[in-house]
């Protein structure tokens, strides 16, 4: 009933973003013209949690819930109850809900259940795409804005300006991104549609590559509306690194000049606890990728990935769990990070007319 009456009703108005105060991320964001979001699953019984979400920012970035192997495990089976946690409450709120991923098929890390690894027909392939998208559109309407369509096509190793070989590939050719496309636009055509890539922050050859993917979709009249750079301040090597900002800023804006939008999609910043200053050096690594996207014109989100320390991912990758890669610590107390974007949002303000995104977020 849920899914029924979540595809039915159209998505609330985008509540306003100052209504808690001027001292709060989303106020700051909408006065910069850009969302501020967040990758979280919602956990009803942390209510503390969720009230800081939906103070601190007017986007939501599902992490887990629709991925493939989580909604659609097996061929016969859905587990949609996550998703409808988390989608209703985010209407809600009156939050801008993305969807992770649709094609998610990497190396070391995937989303592609092994029911689907098994087909080897493309038609069949297609039609099992085509499917389980619709499917999910037909349950959740209009409430899912975006989806990352493709996520992390280029290798994490070696090659890094290389499309990384994977099962998609292997049976759909080597149109399997553009074909992920067009099959994502014909099952959810309402959806805003992206292209998604990690490390591109201090890897400039493969920001580049990632610039030329965008010019080929582009130019083959593919259905894509915008291509995130996730932003993780890590190297592939588990090593925390500071962002190349103009490496960043000319490939925004050479993605931008395409006519796509852009937006930082997966924000943190892990830090070592023998690091100099070391919440002071993640502020400053943090405000320079955040100022780097408020420089270019249709970027419009900028979006962090965990709520707080004591949940980030990176505790599990990294094997410790002192990394500190969050805006809030584990009391939900903001960080120095945390003041250090939302002065970067209020800066914005009074930046020249031509730095700021286009028009209204949509």
């Amino acid at each position: 009933m849920l899914g029924t009456v979540l595809s039915l009703a159209p998505p609330p108005p985008s509540r306003a973003a100052c209504r808690h105060g001027a001292a709060t991320l989303r106020c700051a964001a909408r006065r910069a013209r850009v969302r501020v979001g967040v990758g979280y699953t919602y956990q009803p019984e942390k209510p503390d949690e969720a009230a800081l979400v939906t103070r601190e920012f007017d986007a939501l970035t599902l992490e887990g819930e629709l991925l493939w192997s989580v909604v659609h495990p097996e061929a016969t089976r859905w587990n949609f109850a996550p998703a409808d946690r988390a989608v209703a409450w985010a209407a809600r709120h009156g939050l801008y809900v993305t969807a992770t991923h649709f094609v998610w098929d990497q190396l070391v890390y995937a989303s592609t259940p092994a029911w689907v690894k098994a087909i080897d027909d493309p038609e069949r392939l297609r039609v099992v795409m085509r499917q389980h998208l619709a499917t999910i559109t037909h349950r959740y309407g209009r409430h899912v804005r975006r989806w990352i369509v493709v996520n992390e096509p280029l290798r994490y190793f070696g090659d890094t300006a290389a499309i990384q070989d994977n099962h998609f590939s292997r049976v759909l050719g080597p149109d399997w991104i553009a074909e992920s496309f067009r099959i994502a636009h014909r099952a959810t055509p309402h959806a805003s549609l992206w292209l998604n890539e990690i490390f591109t922050e201090t890897d400039a050859r493969k920001a580049r590559a990632l610039v030329e993917l965008a010019r080929t979709l582009v130019a083959a009249h593919v259905p894509i509306d915008g291509v995130g750079f996730q932003g993780h301040l890590f190297t592939p090597f588990l090593q925390p690194v500071t962002p190349d900002a103009t490496s960043v800023a000319d490939a925004m804006r050479a993605i931008t000049a395409l006519g796509l939008k852009v937006a930082l999609t997966e924000i943190d910043a892990p830090t070592f606890p023998d690091t100099p200053d070391r919440f002071v050096e993640q502020a400053r690594r943090v405000r320079t990728l955040v100022e780097a996207c408020l420089g270019v014109r249709r970027c419009t989100d900028v979006i962090f990935w965990d709520l707080q320390d004591a949940e980030s991912w990176l505790n599990t990758l990294f094997r410790r769990d002192d990394l500190a890669a969050t805006l809030f610590d584990a009391a939900l107390a903001p960080k120095p990070v945390y003041f250090a974007v939302r002065d970067a949002l209020a800066d914005q303000r009074a930046a020249p007319h031509d730095s700021l995104p286009i028009g209204p977020v949509q």
